[in-house]
């Protein structure tokens, strides 16, 4: 505070919060007016307001309220933080927000909020070898953290390393081996946090883990790839149960023996050497029916029809080298 008259402000700065938290938006801005008024030039009152609009979704002239604070006072960490936070939650912009987190910790260098919330920009624009380094540094002084908050985020973060670099490395073709690897290491990582501080957005970084680990189990790769993605999908079904009903287990591999298109039904070869049948409506993405034929390789459950067992949820694996579709001639 600067003066006796900053403490009036901050009472209506603290009403404008409180009413914009609530909704009342009207009041909010009726206490900002008040605050302006006291102190034209005040800094917080441009944070502060910045905050308000925010939380009415009024962006534009939340930006232009950050940047009139920081324009009064471009010394304060707290600004950087508040300004870059907007910027990666409300604008998505990582990169933004990167800018205002490091202005800010060139200010306060050993500010925790600011030090997360940078790993975080850094993981969100996939910038993960900086992150990675950023993470350990912290790790190392997380023992000295005051607030176990702290503690909790910042291993939440680092298993959120390890699922982003997976599924950003299996989105753009990355090598299986190594994004076994990550999969592995996040639930080591996730087996080390003790079990008071795990809550539902850790449990999450095991869900989305899921279809990446289901997605190596579909790779052809060597058997012992295999048999890690295997396994990684069993522990991964194992600490969170509840996601089964997302991504169902039991998903098998065959090729399709027969294929009749244009009676709207085929038959699949399973491991044991028998046929289940399938139609149209069995495929789970309705467009891929028409690039079916014979030999090709599918995944698919098994399911149940008047005529006994059947295959559901099929979807095309691999195309074998050499078949054409009738529909690409």
């Amino acid at each position: 505070m600067r003066s006796k008259r900053d403490l009036i402000v901050a009472r209506y700065l603290l009403d404008a919060l409180a009413e914009s938290e609530r909704g009342n938006f009207a009041r909010a801005e009726k206490a900002m007016a008040t605050a302006h008024q006291l102190s034209p030039e005040y800094y917080e009152v441009y944070r502060v307001e910045a905050a308000v609009q925010a939380r009415e979704k009024n962006y534009p002239a939340a930006i232009s309220s950050y940047e009139a604070a920081l324009e009064l006072e471009p010394s304060s960490a707290k600004v950087r933080y508040a300004f870059g936070y907007f910027q990666l939650i409300s604008l998505n912009d990582p990169e933004a927000a990167l800018v205002q987190f490091r202005e800010g910790l060139k200010i306060e260098p050993d500010n925790i909020d600011l030090c997360l919330d940078c790993v975080r920009a850094l993981l969100y624009s996939k910038q993960f070898e900086e992150a990675r380094g950023a993470i350990d540094r912290l790790l190392k002084k997380a023992p000295t953290f005051r607030s176990f908050t702290h503690r909790i985020k910042l291993a939440d973060l680092n298993l959120q390393y390890f699922l982003r670099k997976a599924d950003s490395e299996a989105v753009f073709g990355g090598v299986l081996h190594t994004i076994l690897a990550d999969l592995e290491t996040l639930l080591s990582e996730f087996k080390r946090v003790p079990r008071e501080w795990v809550d539902d957005r850790m449990k999450l970084r095991l869900t989305k883990a899921i279809p990446i680990a289901r997605k190596c189990v579909r790779e052809i790769g060597t058997n012992d790839e295999h048999a890690r993605a295997e396994n990684i999908l069993q522990q991964l079904y194992e600490l969170q149960p509840e996601a089964s009903t997302l991504f169902p287990k039991g998903v098998r591999q065959g090729s399709v023996v027969r294929f009749f298109p244009s009676k709207g039904f085929g038959f699949i070869s399973t491991d044991d050497g028998k046929e289940l049948f399938f139609g149209l409506d069995a495929m789970r993405t309705k467009s891929e029916w028409k690039s079916v034929v014979q030999g090709i390789q599918v995944e698919y459950q098994l399911g149940k029809n008047k005529k006994g067992p059947c295959a559901v949820g099929v979807r095309i694996r691999k195309i074998v080298p050499g078949i054409v579709s009738p529909s690409a001639i």
